[in-house]
């Protein structure tokens, strides 16, 4: 999933959690959607999430609302300005020398060369580290709100836009963190091959209406030191080209402290070699890093679906298409029929039984258990149980209840689980209301110790 694609899915996902009204699609519409796409995509999760908000994003009620949900960037002009200034730069250090000459120690490519070399080097070395959040990002970020990013309303904002925003800032902000950091650094490494061709052009113009002798001149080498390194520094050019490293002309190219040179070379040899090492070593690493980056950036987005918060998004999503496998009967008592229980249910079903297709809901009424269990005419061999965590357990009505259900359907795969959503709300103030639930279900639990079903084991990791 490419990023655009990724930041609208988060918004879609944005708006539905923080929807609580529908306000903008109601659940109807969203379960419809849910099934034509798991359809379409054929068990692919990324093409289900890609097509279900691209449809949705066309069929909001609140039109203004998706595009409020944006993450910040750098101005278009601000990256094309930088790479025109990095060409320009590159061709004014390329100045060849004074009147007709080049000195092949003065050039300024020569500093060009060692800065990319080190920073080639640091880019691979911290592209494969672990750390995969950049610190420099971080600082970017506070710079970027002076660009006319969008403000992140206060908490105390319960409009549907402001829980919207900041739902998308939780989904979006790390992985947000992580792909600007590369591509951050793919923008850089382009600017750094710019520079580097701007250099070239500029010594091909300036030889092109001028003719350039070649000289040198050092304090620190002598004829063989010169010798030495400038045919070291070209030989992978000469390799590359097929040209031979005229070293055997330096002795008599030197520039002596009188300023009296023996004899010059010509300059064009000495261009085509600092050209060629200048795309070997600068242009074609810097190339390859622009790649590596921007392929990092992409995959960060393909990284964070792979989080556990995000599958579990997609899988309830995916709960809510009915297939065409098995039926599952949900059996409820004391709890009621909503369509958010209903899609929580069935994804509870899906976890344990991932062949289900459709799944069939019944209300036990409270009061008539007996006639409800004599009625009963089991429809499938999957029975789910769900008893509601918030009522204290009774021996004689949810026992009996369970008993009396599995004598009915002896040969049923049953499962019984126990839903603590209303009971979460009522704790949510305690500071011991993890503990609280955890007894509370484990005296459930004993006075069903003995019956013949399984407790279904549901994560409550973000609970309470």
């Amino acid at each position: 999933m490419i990023w655009p694609e990724f930041l609208q899915v988060s918004r879609i996902r944005a708006i539905e959690e923080s929807d609580s009204e529908t306000c903008v699609w109601d659940r109807d519409t969203l379960r419809e959607v849910n099934v034509e796409m798991a359809k379409a995509a054929g068990g692919d999760s990324e093409r289900f999430l890609s097509n279900r908000a691209s449809w949705l994003a066309a069929r909001v009620k609140v039109a203004s609302i998706v595009p409020a949900l944006s993450c910040q960037e750098l101005p278009s002009w601000l990256g094309t300005t930088g790479w025109l200034m990095a060409f320009i730069a590159g061709w004014w250090l390329a100045a060849l020398g004074q009147e007709s000459e080049i000195n092949l120690l003065a050039l300024p490519l020569i500093g060009i060369l060692v800065w990319n070399g080190g920073v080639v080097m640091l880019s691979v070395l911290t592209s494969f580290s672990k750390d995969k959040t950049s610190s420099v990002a971080q600082i970017i970020e506070h710079w970027l709100q002076r660009f006319g990013g969008p403000a992140v309303s206060g908490a105390s904002d319960t409009s549907l836009e402001a829980a919207s925003r900041r739902r998308f800032r939780e989904l979006t902000q790390s992985v947000w963190l992580r792909h600007f950091s590369c591509s951050f650094k793919a923008w850089l490494h382009l600017g750094a091959a710019l520079l580097a061709l701007g250099s070239i052009s500029g010594m091909y113009a300036r030889g092109w209406s001028k003719e350039y002798r070649a000289v040198w001149e050092s304090t620190l080498l002598d004829e063989a030191g010169a010798q030495l390194f400038l045919g070291t520094l070209f030989t992978p050019a000469a390799k590359v080209t097929g040209m031979v490293i005229p070293k055997e002309q330096l002795p008599e190219m030197r520039r002596r402290p009188e300023n009296v040179v023996s004899r010059s070379g010509p300059a064009l040899p000495w261009i085509h070699l600092y050209a060629t090492t200048l795309g070997l070593f600068v242009m074609i690493p810097r190339g390859f890093l622009v790649l590596l980056e921007l392929n990092r950036a992409q995959r960060t987005s393909r990284q964070v679906l792979k989080d556990e918060d995000w599958q579990s998004y997609v899988e309830r999503l995916l709960a809510c298409a009915e297939g065409e496998g098995a039926v599952v009967e949900i059996l409820t008592y004391g709890l009621p029929l909503s369509d958010e229980s209903q899609d929580r249910w069935r994804l509870w079903a899906k976890k344990q039984w991932r062949d289900i297709g459709r799944a069939e809901f019944c209300a036990v009424p409270v009061g008539g258990e007996a006639d409800f269990v004599k009625d009963w005419q089991p429809s499938t061999t999957r029975v789910l149980i769900i008893f509601n965590l918030a009522g204290t357990p009774e021996v004689e009505v949810h026992r009996w209840l369970a008993e009396a259900l599995l004598e009915r359907k002896s040969r049923s795969m049953m499962l019984l689980a126990l839903d603590e959503t209303e009971l979460i709300k009522r704790w949510a103030g305690f500071a011991d209301a993890r503990q609280r639930l955890t007894e509370r279900e484990n005296s459930w639990r004993q006075m069903m110790r003995g019956l013949a079903l399984s407790f279904l084991e549901i994560d409550k990791r973000n609970a309470v």
